[in-house]
């Protein structure tokens, strides 16, 4: 019985974890989507790092003047083509502060953090309450 208590503990801790992650996510990211600005930003180009991966390199216009910038996450291989436009939210007092309009993978992860977390926890508070009472 202790062994189930303790295994329903651990689950709940980290449905706590996952839950709070994808809470922190989105407040980030509403956090730097109140204070920017929806730019079209245009692919320039990758540059290959030292572990065979890509980052992209993009520009776009600001107050005139063309910003050019990289974007910190590095892909496999080449998704999009040079020359296609894609939307960035932009910090006006920090120009190299962007984030993807549309995230795929911070969305992906995000969902999967609250789905897992909130299943641990749907699970584990009633298992726990039945084992202590």
């Amino acid at each position: 019985m202790t062994v189930l208590v303790f295994i329903m503990l651990i689950i709940l801790i980290v449905g706590v974890v996952c839950f709070g992650f994808a809470v922190r996510s989105s407040l980030k990211e509403r956090s730097f989507r109140r204070y920017a600005e929806l730019h079209d930003a245009e692919i320039t180009g990758y540059t290959q790092d030292s572990d065979d991966r890509y980052k992209v390199l993009y520009k776009f216009e600001l107050d005139g003047r063309e910003v050019y910038g990289v974007f910190p996450d590095s892909i496999s291989e080449p998704i999009m083509r040079v020359g296609e436009v894609i939307p960035l939210y932009v910090r006006p007092s920090n120009p190299t502060e962007v984030l993807p309009a549309v995230s795929q993978k911070q969305v992906t992860v995000r969902t999967f953090n609250y789905l897992i977390g909130t299943l641990m926890l749907a699970t584990s508070i009633p298992l726990l309450i039945l084992l202590l009472f």
